[in-house]
């Protein structure tokens, strides 16, 4: 690894161990559960529905380092926070994830509650 990889992964592993979250993982392709940390983030959504009001929704965003959740998140697979279930799930036109650095140490996991899919 560069210099910059290395200074890269042990900043994200400093903020995972100083305010990461605890999380667990369901790869539903392998029926595996990783048990992992993550720092919590959040998307905006916005759409102009049939009407033309606009429509607006907070998704979960779930950063977590590659080696220590070494699959690509997919549909089907979900993430349990704090007894909540988020499922990963892509947006109208969006991945259900991506790198969140170039050096692809990191996904950025758009997830949503279970309780918003309609």
């Amino acid at each position: 690894m560069s210099l910059f990889t290395d200074a890269l992964v042990g900043g994200l592993k400093s903020v995972l161990a100083f305010a990461g979250q605890d999380i667990s993982f369901y790869d539903s392709s392998a029926d595996t559960t990783y048990n992992i940390k993550a720092i919590l983030g959040e998307t905006d959504w916005s759409a102009e529905d049939y009407s033309g009001m606009y429509l607006t929704r907070k998704d979960r965003d779930f950063i977590v380092i590659y080696d220590d959740l070494p699959i690509e998140p997919a549909d089907g697979d979900y993430v349990t926070h704090n007894g909540n279930i988020f499922h990963v799930m892509p947006g109208k036109g969006e991945p259900a994830w991506r790198w969140m650095d170039q050096e692809r140490k990191a996904y950025r996991i758009h997830t949503r509650d279970k309780d918003s899919i309609p």
